[in-house]
């Protein structure tokens, strides 16, 4: 295999549309100032961050349109991203407890998988985290305090998933969230206290879901709301 060792000063990579599915932990090892690693387009299935162990300057790891089912990564490892673009993979479940161990992650897209579950243990607050994209998946429930966990969350994007109803305090603690997107769902129910905490929300799209009507509080708290798309329903 090719490693890119004489290339001591590159800090930018692209690697996509080719017919990798591997690569050995140290082909990047004297890369240190390599930021930019485009990747997608590729074959990898099964990908390990431990290429990146300890690095200090990898920020944006561009993995998208893969055939990726599992990311593999050291629980006592750290790692050093602001963006991960997972776009166009086989994921079915995710471990967000990853996110715990890689320092200034502001940007994560995992739209258009097959992810059916998130899984999240960790007690940690995920503050860094301020762009997150699950759309395009088979998502249908979260636990209650889910998001509770990411306070510093900007925009959320949970369109064409299989949500059916948002319960009291479901999309609670993001109370910097300025852009959510929950259309093309299948939302019937949207209890009246599910935005309370949404007071800097500025854009919501509720567009193509089952809902009939709305309580009368149900945006009583989103007073900076400037954008809010109803569209295709039966609206009584």
């Amino acid at each position: 295999y090719f490693k890119f060792n004489l290339f001591k000063f590159l800090t930018n990579l692209d690697l996509s549309q080719n017919q990798l599915d591997y690569l050995s932990n140290d082909i990047f090892e004297l890369n240190e100032y390599l930021t930019y690693l485009n990747l997608s387009s590729n074959l990898f299935k099964l990908f390990s961050l431990n290429i990146f162990y300890n690095r200090e300057f990898l920020l944006y790891l561009d993995l998208s349109f893969n055939q990726i089912e599992n990311i593999l990564y050291e629980k006592e490892s750290s790692y050093l991203f602001s963006k991960i673009d997972l776009r166009n993979n086989n994921l079915t479940l995710f471990n967000l407890d990853m996110i715990t161990q890689i320092s200034n992650l502001t940007y994560l897209d995992l739209s258009f998988n097959r992810l059916n579950a998130i899984n999240l243990t960790t007690t940690s607050f995920l503050n860094q985290i301020r762009h997150f994209d699950l759309s395009m998946n088979q998502l249908k429930e979260f636990d209650r305090h889910f998001f509770f966990k990411f306070i510093s969350l900007i925009d959320l994007n949970l369109s064409c998933n299989k949500f059916e109803e948002f319960r009291d305090e479901s999309l609670g603690g993001m109370t910097n969230l300025e852009y959510l997107n929950l259309s093309h769902n299948r939302i019937k129910n949207i209890h009246e206290d599910v935005f309370e905490t949404l007071i800097v929300l500025k854009k919501l799209d509720l567009s193509v879901n089952k809902l009939r009507e709305f309580g009368q509080l149900t945006f009583y708290f989103c007073f900076h709301l400037k954008y809010l798309n109803l569209s295709r329903y039966n609206l009584e």
